[in-house]
């Protein structure tokens, strides 16, 4: 994807349960794939990538950076964003 995930800093609740939907369909599976990861895991939710979690079954990585359509804001300061990465999706 080549662009802000969402138009918004604060998607619908709906546009929210459609994209983890989307993500959990396309991104997660069977199909497995072998990739080492090179730079700091600190950077990661919980010290390490999603792929690497024994209970996530990743079969296609998908990597976001956060753009201007994703400030984080409202309390704890978190972004949609960060909710799919709590929940493995990215």
């Amino acid at each position: 994807h080549g662009g802000d995930l969402f138009e918004d800093n604060r998607p619908s609740r709906g546009t929210m349960h459609r994209t983890m939907k989307l993500l959990r369909d396309y991104l997660l599976g069977g199909r497995g794939f072998s990739w080492e990861l090179l730079s700091s895991r600190k950077q990661f939710c919980g010290g390490k990538a999603n792929w690497e979690d024994p209970n996530l079954n990743v079969s296609f990585p998908m990597f976001i950076i956060h753009g201007n359509h994703d400030d984080p804001s409202g309390e704890g300061n978190l972004s949609a964003l960060d909710l799919l990465e709590t929940a493995g999706l990215v």
